[in-house]
């Protein structure tokens, strides 16, 4: 196990499931479940599934236009597994959810791709180019809304436009899993599913709703899908425990309401904070995820400190059809987590940044960029005084949480802090507990430490005059000697 997954708590921002509280329903349904008196829902069929029932009522919505299957991935299974073969075609989105492209080449299947548009950083599809491709007779088209990874809705109008220009034999299947956590570009999905016919809309519980490892999906129907992919009921029903928790979910719509609505405020704060760092872009979504463009040149040491302190992160190159566009290969996906977890994920950009923003501009200087054995960064420039004829060190340093610049003196040089976070300062074994804005001076002789706090990096600049690699010594009077990496 690595030192990281035990010292901290681990942070999913990779992936796109919550890490919010269910709900009082959730929680209640699941305690029951636990008395031996309930058991007898494990041991039966239900060949008339309850939640189908729920769903009707909630959509408005005959119960023979809904069916249940495990999670968005079955219903993306019941069609494909029909619909899909050497003879036929699929039309997905350039990007698109990958399991759609292996499922299609599992099947032999032709692949066509629509594009999207990118105006002024605001993302869309191109709906010229899907109805031009449509035109073509693709058997099945899939459209994602909103769209992975960018994470964009698809209009209304121009979700009509494009129904309008579907035949008789075609199905349209909207993917909305990540539905719900924007109160933009809603759709009117009943209007939608009784005028257009070929139209499934696909949805389920696994990303704002929390219960992903239940596996429950359902699609509402136009009139003519079932038809279209020749559907037949489960012989003997759907999981019971799945659907009491899911109906338990539709019973909590405040709940969840507010958890959109905390996500939303979260992306605020993720917006007004990363839009202050030099070169870093702040792209919001209607997905429960944010997109942030850093600078290429700090990309594998914020992939390495995120490993060393639990933050699971990921860029969006690792999708699969992104990878033919260069302008992305800086992006990451962030998905929104409670408070304590974006704060820290903040705070790693945040720290990264202001380690690296460091440029002398009219004087030949050294730089010198080097971690340290104890886990610290050091960005140091050397900078001679021509007139006196020695140097002065301008050190940068990037303490990562609970670790520490461990103690030690310098003999020939003064040295002054400025801190730019909290950290804790021990000097001649005095405990000094220091926030943004903090100076220290030290005498030569002084013995010191620095210690990050437990949940946040640790920045000071240090100022060495004058300056001298080799002048650094342990508390027993040892030298202590590090690599001179540059």
């Amino acid at each position: 196990m690595m030192p990281s997954e035990e010292k901290y708590e681990k942070i999913y921002a990779a992936s796109d499931e919550s890490r919010f509280e269910p709900s009082y329903e959730v929680i209640k349904v699941l305690k029951e479940l636990s008395n031996p008196e309930n058991f007898d829902i494990f041991r039966r069929y239900q060949k008339y599934p309850e939640l189908i029932q729920a769903l009707s009522k909630k959509y408005n919505l005959h119960k023979e236009r809904v069916f249940l299957e495990s999670g968005i991935i079955g219903i993306i299974h019941r069609v494909f597994d029909y619909m899909i073969n050497s003879g036929s075609s699929v039309l997905l989105p350039e990007f698109g959810y990958p399991y759609y492209f292996n499922l299609a080449k599992h099947h032999n299947s032709k692949i066509m791709t629509f594009k999207f548009n990118n105006i002024n950083d605001i993302f869309s599809y191109n709906i010229e180019d899907l109805i031009n491709k449509i035109k073509e007779g693709p058997n099945v088209i899939v459209i994602i809304d909103p769209e992975q990874p960018l994470g964009f809705s698809i209009k209304e109008e121009d979700l009509r436009k494009i129904l309008e220009n579907v035949n008789k034999d075609q199905l349209v299947v909207l993917d909305q899993a990540h539905e719900g956590f924007s109160e933009t570009n809603i759709k009117n999905i009943n209007n939608l599913l009784e005028e257009f016919p070929n139209l499934l809309i696909a949805r389920g519980f696994s990303k704002l709703y929390g219960i992903a490892g239940i596996r429950v999906g359902y699609a509402l129907c136009g009139q003519n899908v079932k038809n279209i992919i020749n559907f037949n009921e489960r012989y003997l029903g759907f999981d019971n425990i799945a659907q009491k928790l899911a109906i338990a979910i539709l019973n909590s719509e405040e709940h969840y309401k507010k958890i959109a609505q905390i996500i939303r405020e979260q992306k605020a704060i993720f917006k007004e904070k990363i839009e202050k760092l030099p070169n870093y872009k702040f792209f919001d979504t209607d997905s429960g995820s944010i997109l942030i463009e850093v600078p290429e040149n700090q990309i594998e040491f914020i992939e390495k400190e995120a490993k060393e302190i639990g933050i699971e992160i990921r860029r969006i190159k690792d999708y699969s059809n992104i990878k033919k566009y260069p302008q992305f290969k800086n992006w990451y996906k962030i998905t929104i987590g409670p408070k304590e977890h974006n704060d820290k994920i903040i705070d790693l950009f945040n720290s990264v940044s202001w380690l690296y923003n460091v440029e002398v501009n009219n004087q030949e200087v050294k730089k010198i960029f080097h971690t340290r054995e104890g886990g610290y960064t050091v960005n140091r420039i050397e900078i001679p005084c021509e007139k006196i004829g020695i140097l002065m060190g301008f050190n940068k340093v990037l303490v990562p949480p609970d670790k520490e610049v461990s103690a030690h003196k310098h003999l020939l040089q003064d040295e002054i802090f400025e801190f730019y976070s909290e950290a804790q300062v021990i000097v001649n074994e005095e405990v000094i507990n220091v926030n943004a804005g903090s100076i220290i001076v030290l005498k030569p002789g002084d013995i010191h430490s620095i210690k990050a706090l437990e949940n946040k990096f640790a920045r000071f600049t240090a100022l060495r005059f004058p300056y001298s690699h080799e002048d650094k010594y342990n508390v027993n009077g040892e030298a202590v000697i590090h690599e001179r990496k540059i």
